[in-house]
């Protein structure tokens, strides 16, 4: 019978319990995983779909090996509720942007915060939101100019600067 929470039927995540052996074993698979699709140049491929393949940044290669070796030994793993509040240069940490431009972001309302005497505080859930609707934007805008492309069937106007054009007689 597997361990249950009283709360919502589910298993306690990791980080308020101990892993099991499955899945200690399951950890150390898959940091092996990552061993073997470890290329030469650090860079680590994930599989997408058949001859697909993202890379996984390194950042987050490091994160998740470090993660699957804490459990591959049995080791909880602790992670920050999401309604927590981080300081503004945690925030840019995990928006990979700078504390300059992330306050822009707050002056302009384009996320959340509370103002604690000269400190400001954001939650950790608006910042995911946000990081969520910007990739979510990112991918639209990928799609349109892919299909722009695609019914022009040419991605560089012919006489934009740096097309390659011949003229003369052939």
């Amino acid at each position: 019978m597997r361990n249950q929470s009283k709360d919502d039927g589910h298993e306690p995540t990791l980080s308020r319990r101990i892993p099991g052996g499955g899945e200690m074993l399951s950890a150390r698979e898959m940091s092996l995983m990552f061993y073997l699709l470890h290329k030469e140049d650090g860079i680590v491929e994930m599989p997408k779909a058949p001859g697909e393949f993202i890379p996984v940044p390194t950042a987050v290669r490091d994160l998740l090996i470090a993660a699957l070796n804490r459990l591959s030994n049995g080791d909880q793993l602790p992670l920050p509720p999401l309604d927590s509040m981080i300081t503004v240069e945690q925030a840019s940490d995990i928006m990979g942007v700078s504390k300059a431009e992330l306050n822009g972001m707050l002056d302009e309302g384009k996320i959340s915060h509370v103002s604690t005497g000269e400190d400001r505080r954001l939650a950790r859930a608006d910042i995911l939101t946000h990081l969520g609707r910007e990739r979510a934007r990112q991918r639209e805008a990928a799609a349109t100019t892919s299909d722009l492309e695609r019914v022009s069937g040419s991605t560089t106007p012919r006489d934009a600067p740096g097309s390659i054009t011949t003229r003369g007689n052939t």
